[in-house]
C-alpha cells in the first residue's frame, strides 16, 4: 500500500475519532447540567445507573440530545451507558 494511502486513512481515522470525542463531550456535558454533576465524572463506560439517571431522566436526556444532536433516539434497554448512546448518535450522523 503506498505511503500516502496509510496517511490518508490514518487521517480519516483521526477525524472520525475527533468526531466521537466531541460527541462524547457534548453528551457528557448535557448530563452533567441535566444532573447537575462534575462533567469529568462521566466516563464512556459510565452507567446511566451510576450516573443516578432513572427512566424519567432518560426520556428527558434523550429529548436533549435529540435537540442537540438532530435525528431521533429510541429508548431501549440497550441504551446502558454514555458510550451507547455516543454510538447512536455517531451512527446517525454518518
Amino acid at each position: 500500500m503506498p505511503f500516502a494511502n496509510i496517511l490518508k486513512q490514518n487521517k480519516l481515522y483521526d477525524e472520525n475519532q475527533e468526531d466521537k470525542n466531541m460527541t462524547f463531550e457534548k453528551v457528557a456535558q448535557i448530563i452533567a447540567d441535566y444532573k447537575d454533576i462534575d462533567v469529568a465524572s462521566i466516563k464512556p463506560e459510565s452507567t446511566f445507573a451510576e450516573l443516578g439517571v432513572d427512566s424519567l431522566d432518560t426520556v428527558e436526556l434523550i429529548m436533549s440530545f435529540e435537540d442537540t444532536f438532530g435525528g431521533t433516539i429510541e429508548m431501549s434497554p440497550d441504551l446502558k451507558t454514555v458510550a451507547d448512546i455516543v454510538a447512536l448518535i455517531d451512527a446517525q450522523q454518518a
